[in-house]
């Protein structure tokens, strides 16, 4: 069989609240994360996993991807159980 270059791509999800929700549900609830650390937070982690380019956003950045105020809710947040309930009250609103 000849090589075929498509079995070099990746292919990557868009990068959404439900998405991001969907992801937190098959963490580890108990798993801590530094949001300070723009490269290893929660949003870092979870663009990694789904395959994005730019894996390092500021807050505002993640506000636009993810929807305003996002940022802040889980700048208050430890883990990844407390990220996950923060994130299903603010998709009710």
């Amino acid at each position: 069989m000849l090589y075929d270059t498509k079995w070099d791509k990746k292919t990557t999800q868009a990068a959404n609240l439900q998405g991001l929700i969907a992801w937190l549900e098959t963490q580890d609830q108990d798993r801590e994360y530094d949001f300070c650390n723009r490269y290893k937070c929660l949003v870092a982690q979870y663009l990694k996993a789904i395959g994005a380019k730019k894996t390092g956003l500021n807050s505002l950045e993640i506000d636009e991807m993810f929807g305003e105020g996002t940022s802040f809710q889980i700048a208050l947040c430890t883990t990844f159980g407390e990220a996950l309930k923060t994130l299903k009250e603010l998709q009710q609103t």
